[in-house]
């Protein structure tokens, strides 16, 4: 009779995987804890599953509210056991993907709840940052990952050094950087850095001439790069995609692009070289109005189409003309935020463009959290545009309550969504969104949600066979 351990590794892992599902993000906790006793069964299973259960590393500081004498241990040991090579570390042989932030060390600790154990931890712990963290990160040699969260408040040797070292790994193919940018620090700096697949870079503050030269001389310096994000959060200033890719040698190999607060100017014909193998397009909170007019034309000139597209650049007719100039669409996930953008035609030419890419979407997003034909009971032949989309998985739609229809206990807002995602039958997720100026008061608000929470739960006790999960939120 076969027993467990007559499995061959390939099963035996397939097995582990069902047993260990990935939970959701809130739930990764519970995954590990449940790998880390499976590690207790054998030898073979332990050497089966620490791969998976190492192959992230988070050297993440607590917030300075949370920060634990065990954090600041932990965080001492493992950096110093990587950085000597020690027997201990050899878990993270196969660690791929890694978490920093270390700036959380460097906070002001002085309050009534700092024990004199916990102000020695840490600083325990700042000394096994400097004097050991290039160390520790050059020992991942399996690494192709980074995510680095920047807070100003670390030394600029340590921050240095931490670069130096992502430098020195040969297969390092991902590189993010969130955090705010000191203009007063011009130490910051990604030179090492070289031959990435894909690029991250996220900004708080005002970014400084020196540290978007730093971002575009990355570029230029990974010529397969396939997928960069560059996103301008508070965009005081708004630079363009120009400053980004103005001294490339050759054109890039973008399958993704991804601006957030940066404008593509009205010259994007100069720089179409690299678009032509994009594949998923993300536009949003940029000055569209002034400088987006030409790009939608010219992807469409250029046979450029997409599979995926998320903006809010809505200008009419030409984004429309060139969506409906193609097949093959994916993704579309569309914000109307300006007035300009909220027109019963506009409303129509969208649920056409949905006709029009019927076989293929599998996500449709449609947010306006200030407009008012949007939010409108779609028309039959509106709904028609929706439904003969079959493949659709994920479904998210603006609805709105009048105080009349509220006062009356009207469900039609509710119930005409539900009953159209009944007749998806691949649909796993329908996500309804409530504008927050669609009633005048709080308290409306509030009980419009709460009355379409109801519709909901009335309509999943009626309907058995519900194969979708719903969610209802505020816009």
């Amino acid at each position: 009779m076969y027993s467990f351990d007559d499995l061959p590794d390939e099963l035996l892992v397939e097995v582990l995987n069902a047993m260990t599902p990935k939970f959701l993000k809130k739930q990764e906790g519970t995954r590990k804890q449940e790998l880390c006793t499976l590690r207790l069964v054998s030898k073979r299973i332990n050497a089966l599953i620490t791969p998976r259960l190492f192959d992230s590393l988070r050297l993440v500081a607590p917030a300075a509210s949370g920060l634990k004498l065990s954090d600041c241990v932990r965080y001492s040991e493992i950096i110093t056991a990587l950085a000597i090579s020690s027997p201990l570390a050899r878990v993270f042989e196969r660690t791929t993907i890694l978490y920093v932030s270390i700036f959380q060390l460097f906070l002001d600790q002085e309050d009534e709840s700092t024990t004199p154990e916990l102000t020695t931890a840490i600083l325990q712990a700042r000394t096994a940052v400097q004097q050991h963290l290039f160390a520790a990160v050059a020992a991942l040699r399996n690494l192709r990952s980074v995510s680095w969260l920047y807070g100003m408040l670390e030394p600029s040797d340590i921050t240095t050094d931490f670069v130096r070292a992502l430098g020195t790994l040969k297969i390092l193919a991902h590189f993010e950087f969130y955090g705010k940018i000191d203009p007063n620090n011009t130490t910051i700096s990604f030179q090492p850095l070289s031959n990435l697949r894909s690029v991250k870079v996220s900004w708080e503050s005002p970014p400084t001439e020196t540290f978007l030269l730093q971002v575009a001389q990355l570029i230029t310096r990974s010529p397969n790069l396939q997928g960069l994000t560059a996103r301008n959060l508070r965009p005081v200033m708004e630079p363009s995609f120009n400053t980004l890719v103005l001294s490339l040698p050759q054109p890039l190999q973008l399958t993704q692009l991804d601006l957030y607060g940066i404008g593509i100017t009205s010259d994007v014909r100069n720089r179409i070289q690299h678009f032509h193998n994009l594949t998923t397009l993300v536009l949003m909170n940029g000055p569209w109005k002034a400088h987006q007019s030409s790009l939608w034309p010219c992807l469409g000139e250029h046979a450029i189409h997409l599979k995926s597209l998320s903006t809010d650049a809505m200008i009419y007719p030409r984004l429309f003309e060139y969506l409906i100039s193609y097949m093959g669409l994916e993704e579309l996930c569309l914000r109307a935020k300006h007035s300009a953008d909220d027109s019963g035609d506009i409303v129509d030419r969208f649920y056409s463009i949905l006709a029009q890419h019927h076989k293929t979407l599998r996500k449709v997003q449609l947010r306006s959290p200030r407009g008012k034909a949007w939010v409108q009971q779609p028309t039959d032949a509106q709904l028609e545009g929706i439904l003969k989309c079959r493949k659709l998985k994920e479904l998210s739609v603006c609805f709105s309550f009048t105080r009349e229809k509220l006062q009356s206990k009207n469900t039609t807002s509710v119930m005409i969504w539900l009953q159209a995602a009944m007749q998806l039958p691949e649909l796993e997720h329908l996500q309804l969104c409530l504008p927050h100026n669609s009633l005048r008061r709080v308290t409306q608000l509030e009980a419009a949600m709460e009355f379409s929470k109801a519709i909901l739960e009335e309509f999943e006790e009626d309907s058995k066979s519900v194969h979708f999960v719903t969610e209802i939120i505020l816009d």
